[in-house]
């Protein structure tokens, strides 16, 4: 690209994007928002991942946290629970559970951790 003539233009193009567009007020808002609203699911997500496990109890703050993940992530760190125990797994539990809500949360698009995160916060 550094060979092409439009080179300077696409150069330009990047100055203003870090100059201008980058750090405007709205760009900058979002960028805190979506590091509040990831914060804040792990946070709620760990105290179900926590406790978590086919026989949680959904009276409890972190059963409901567990329940309301998906059951295709808690399906998966079941199971892997299920080799821990049996002695055929190479990772500690702790590992599948911190694993368990980082996939979990990493696997939301922006707009449902936002969605999921207004209905938790704000009721």
């Amino acid at each position: 690209m550094k060979d092409s003539s439009a080179w300077p233009l696409m150069q330009a193009c990047k100055d203003i994007s870090r100059e201008i567009i980058y750090r405007s007020d709205e760009v900058l808002e979002v960028e805190l928002l979506g590091r509040q609203v990831i914060q804040d699911l792990l946070s709620v997500f760990w105290d179900g991942a926590v406790t978590g496990g086919k026989d949680i109890a959904h009276k409890e703050f972190s059963g409901k946290a567990y329940l309301l993940m998906s059951s295709n992530y808690r399906h998966v760190f079941e199971r892997a629970l299920e080799k821990i125990k049996s002695g055929s797994s190479p990772f500690p539990e702790q590992y599948c559970r911190l694993q368990l809500v980082c996939d979990y949360v990493g696997g939301m698009t922006d707009s449902f951790a936002v969605m999921l995160h207004k209905r938790l916060k704000n009721g």
